[in-house]
């Protein structure tokens, strides 16, 4: 699945699964997740299944509180943005080459993550990051 636009999942949305591969792009691509949670599924439940975010918006995708995106690679983009005030999570990999903002006290950040780009940090981080020269990673406490 491609999103070029907006893809919401509502405040009373229950979980969404998407079977196979979801790509957010260009200036336009956004998703917001107020409700429920999506997770991705491969080939139900037989293959990969993975989230790739290159939208150029500061808001690419937002995640709300108590709110959840689930895949087994997640990937963002170069100069793309995750917001997270939930729970992102890559249950094989998080991969950031643009902003990832998992920094407020509700936010969880599982997986492991391998930043090459600006990784903002607070709440639980559950996971290994491997941190490339170039890149940041800011902890804040709670």
């Amino acid at each position: 699945m491609t999103n070029a636009g907006q893809f919401h999942i509502a405040p009373l949305g229950g979980i969404v699964q998407v079977d196979g591969h979801f790509v957010n792009s260009g200036a336009g691509g956004f998703v917001l997740i107020a409700g429920g949670g999506m997770e991705l599924i491969g080939d139900l439940g037989g293959g990969t299944a993975n989230f790739t975010s290159n939208a150029t918006n500061a808001t690419g995708v937002s995640i709300n509180t108590n709110r959840f995106l689930v895949a087994d690679t997640i990937t963002n983009g170069s100069g793309a943005y995750i917001n997270n005030l939930g729970r992102l999570e890559g249950r094989d990999a998080i991969i950031n080459n643009g902003t990832v903002n998992s920094n407020a006290a509700t936010s969880i950040l599982k997986g492991n993550v391998t930043n090459n780009g600006t990784l903002n940090a607070q709440g639980a981080v559950d996971g290994n990051v491997t941190n490339a020269a170039t890149s940041a990673f800011n902890v804040t406490g709670n």
